[in-house]
This record gives structure tokens, sequence and C-alpha cells, in this order.
């Protein structure tokens, strides 16, 4: 079976083998490893078609639009008191792909369908407010070739309503893949950086799916719930012969 897509897998590195620069991130529950390449990922599988109800989409399909994303910066104080900053709005293009349930040797992502949101990133560059989604994903073992599915969001269609929850964020498996952008200070006295951070499990996802176009809200926070966020997307499908 032939995969699209060179961001099929993804994952993270262990705390032991980082640089300095990403020790802090990673250990704090942040994903590290999921280093963006130059084409954004589709998980759907080349040739499969899953038999799915209602107006899941059996085939790839490519979304273009933007996502206004707000993140509201948390901290403990020096008394053990949790304040937030104001939210800070940003504008980015995004990409959203759909397509047949990831599948996995036997293994089928227990989804409608199977669904990634990427903001267009400039991976030398990451700015605040970018942000990646992934509904399941194969990871090839590096070791022994063997295939392992890992889902992340429970997804649910209702005719054109979905709706869905992260409900696992496999930071355990090194392979977190659903991520968001924002500015950290890591050592005092340093100029700030935009690093990623692993978004955590609870966090939702509601709006509208058709051949036309996406309409979704996504709302939570991250890991360490030092981050919290909203993110509307609206994207209209891409024609065929333009993808």
């Amino acid at each position: 079976m032939k995969r699209i897509g060179p961001w099929a897998t993804m994952f993270a590195l262990s705390c032991s083998t980082l640089t300095l620069l990403t020790l802090t991130a990673a250990c704090s529950g942040n994903i590290v490893g999921s280093l963006l390449k130059e084409t954004p990922p589709a998980i759907a599988w080349e040739g499969v078609a899953a038999d799915k109800p209602g107006n899941a989409p059996d085939k790839k399909r490519e979304y273009r639009g933007s996502a206004t994303v707000r993140i509201q910066i948390c901290d403990m104080n020096a008394a053990g008191k949790r304040t937030c900053q104001p939210k800070r709005t940003y504008r980015r293009p995004v990409t959203v792909y759909t397509g047949a349930a990831a599948s996995c040797d036997a293994v089928e992502e227990d989804n409608p369908f199977n669904l990634a949101i990427y903001t267009d990133q400039n991976p030398r560059k990451p700015l605040d407010g970018e942000f990646a989604i992934q509904s399941a994903a194969s990871v090839i073992a590096s070791y022994s070739g063997a295939c392992a599915l890992l889902q992340y969001w429970t997804l649910s269609l209702d005719g054109n309503t979905l709706t869905g929850e992260l409900s696992e964020a496999h930071i355990d498996e090194g392979s977190a893949a659903n991520i968001i952008w924002s500015t950290r200070t890591l050592v005092r006295g340093l100029d700030p950086m935009v690093l990623p951070s692993t978004i955590g499990e609870g966090t939702t996802l509601s709006g509208t799916i058709k051949t036309s176009d996406i309409r979704l809200h996504l709302e939570g926070g991250t890991t360490d719930l030092s981050r919290l966020f909203t993110a509307d997307v609206v994207a209209k499908q891409v024609p065929k012969q333009v993808q």
C-alpha cells in the first residue's frame, strides 16, 4: 500500500537526546520532534476507500483558507497563583485534508474519515498561532519496520455536522502530532523564541464539513496548561486540477 504525504510519520525525541534548546520544551510536555518539512501531510491512504455512512469523504479532499487563532498565555506567579495575559489574535493561512480513515495492516482509524489541519508554516521561521491537527496517523518503527496506528481524535459526523475531542495525545509513545506554536522565554535574559507545545487531551472541535467548504472551531489548551487557545477555520475545497 502506498502512503501519500511525507509527514505521515511524526515523532518526538526523548529528553536524553535533546539539544539544550529543546530540552526545556520537551520535558515540560511539549512536542519537540516533529520538525516540519516542506509539504504538509495527508494521512489518507492511496487506493483505500472505506465504506462509511453519511457524508464521510472516502477520497482525499484538500481545502485551503484561513484560521483565526487566539492564544492566552498563563503562568504561575511567585505567590503560586495562576495569572493569564490578555488574549492575542493571529490570522494564519491553513490547509485542511480529509480522506479515508487511516489504516495500518488490519487496524483502521475508528473515525468517519481522516482529518488533518495545518497552517502553512515556514519551518525555518515558525510564527505565533501556527498549529497542526491530526486525527490519526500510522507510525513505522525504525528498528523493525512494523506498522502501528495512533489515533488522537474521536470524531463524530452527523449529516454535515462534525464534532470531536482530542482523546489521546500519545506523548508517552513519543508521537505527539497535535501542536501549537507560541512565544516562550526559556532563559531569562535571552530573547524569547516561538516554540511548539503539545495540544492537550480534552481539546474540542466542532463545525460543518461539506464538499465545497469546511468551517471548524477548535478550543482547548496545551498539556502544561500554560497556553489556552481557540482557532476558527474557514476553508474552501481546492479543485482537483489545482491540487
